[in-house]
């Protein structure tokens, strides 16, 4: 694999990512510049290449949100109660930096 599909790779996996744990629609905006770190044209790219390959849906003219298939793919459903994932600093991250 070379370097730049790896990247490709990574960023199509990091959008999945943020989409099965999102807890409302997105825009391409908040991909670009919350989750890739990218152009909002890359954005768009991603985010039609995971439409047409089904892990991600258009719910709106400017929002998406995860599929069942990528919410499969991480055992993740909406129907499942516990805790909200909010966008932005893992908790995890925040923790630790106290």
């Amino acid at each position: 694999m070379t370097i730049t599909s790896q990247k490709s790779f990574e960023k199509r996996l990091d959008i999945i990512i943020y989409a099965v744990h999102a807890t409302k629609p997105f825009m391409r905006k908040d991909i670009a510049l919350h989750v890739i770190n990218a152009s909002l044209h890359t954005a768009s790219n991603c985010l039609t290449d995971l439409v047409e390959l089904g892990y991600l849906k258009r719910v709106s003219i400017y929002h998406y949100e995860a599929t069942e298939m990528a919410r499969a793919l991480f055992s993740t459903s909406k129907t499942i109660d516990g805790p909200k994932y909010q966008t932005g600093t893992p908790k995890v991250i925040l923790e630790a930096s106290r």
